[in-house]
């Protein structure tokens, strides 16, 4: 399946924070506490259910979603009474919970995606506590309860220090009883791009450690991926849900076709195509900003028309192209190799592409 049709309705539910990862992509810790505007959430859904029929919700936050908790149990009673007990709920999250959050989250969420940016020594010295402690001890037990009470994968941090250290993960995952990881190089903060920093990966080395891995994952079952590969047992233009576009809802009252976009004052322009007007209590849409979203696929993208593999790329992603190029139509030239290298080492391998269903 092509990620572009994983579609769902997604909500930055608040941008605070109950950790300090050191690498942290959204900046949270530099904005003041926002909570998610619940007229706005009813408003979008109401809007996104009846023109879609597609009863999906995810939890994602600038900070961690479960940090408003409150927020997150009354958009899931809104999409349930909306759909008739219907939603699918999916969460990105960092796992730091109380008991009674474990549990709601537990019972009400289908499907739990924990970052843990292994292996245990380098998850410490990234993902820390507000007073500069580990997090790991409560991440990996959360994993635990958590995977006896609904669906969980690993969300997984590549940086220079682990990025030939992948396939220990997949050993962990293996020893936790988890079938799914899903790893991401780590990039520049939106609102900092270029700036040095200490834990920047080479993407080819990424792509080298990641194939390793994901051989050693197909043999024991596991279904390892990443956002250069999440196309290719597929065929498809587009490269993932963003350029629906597929609404992320944001604290500050606009509607966002991607994670990486995550309010109105983001360098990312172009990914804003609505905003929240409270005094009339509805949305309005920009058409202008829609089509050149929608626009986005690889017959319209000159460095990606020839290109041998435009089908199973999809013209890379469009929030990290657009951040690095200032141009949601172009491409990172760094990606194009690994991208190329990845299909053609693991086309070449016999058997299918996943060893389970695919999931993401």
């Amino acid at each position: 399946m092509a990620h572009y049709n994983k579609k769902l309705i997604t909500f930055f539910m608040t941008t605070k924070c109950n950790l300090r990862c050191t690498y942290c992509i959204t900046s949270a810790t530099d904005r003041h506490d926002q909570f998610l505007d619940l007229d706005f959430a009813r408003a979008a859904l109401e809007e996104y259910f009846e023109r879609t029929g597609n009863y999906k919700v995810r939890f994602y936050a600038v900070g961690e979603p479960t940090q408003n908790l409150e927020g997150i149990k009354a958009v899931h009673q809104m999409a349930q009474e909306m759909s008739g007990g219907l939603t699918y709920f999916e969460m990105i999250s960092n796992g730091v919970y109380s008991p009674e959050t474990l549990e709601w989250v537990g019972n009400n969420v289908d499907r739990v995606w924990i970052s843990y940016d292994g292996p245990r020594d380098n998850n410490d010295r990234y993902r820390l506590t507000p007073s500069g402690g580990t997090s790991t001890e409560k991440v990996l037990d959360t994993i635990a309860k958590l995977k006896d009470m609904t669906s969980v994968g690993i969300g997984l941090t590549v940086s220079k220090t682990n990025c030939h250290r992948q396939t220990e993960v997949i050993d962990e995952a293996r020893e936790m009883g988890i079938k799914s990881v899903f790893s991401k190089a780590v990039l520049d903060p939106v609102d900092k791009t270029g700036e040095k920093t200490e834990w920047g990966v080479n993407i080819m080395e990424y792509a080298e450690g990641y194939l390793e891995a994901w051989r050693h994952a197909r043999q024991h079952g596991i279904s390892y991926l990443n956002d250069l590969v999440f196309n290719f047992d597929g065929r498809c233009p587009i490269y993932c849900r963003a350029c629906g576009p597929t609404p992320h809802i944001t604290m500050d009252g606009y509607v966002s076709s991607c994670d990486r976009a995550y309010s109105g004052d983001t360098p990312l322009q172009d990914l804003i195509y609505g905003k929240w007007d409270p005094e009339q209590r509805k949305i309005e849409y920009w058409p202008d900003r829609i089509r050149t979203i929608q626009g986005r696929s690889v017959y319209n993208m000159p460095e990606c028309r020839e290109c041998e593999v435009r089908y199973q790329c999809g013209g890379q992603c469009l929030g990290t192209t657009y951040q690095f190029t200032g141009d949601m139509y172009k491409v990172v030239d760094a990606f194009c190799p690994a991208i190329k290298y990845l299909h053609k080492h693991m086309n070449l391998d016999k058997g299918e592409y996943w060893p389970v269903e695919y999931e993401t």
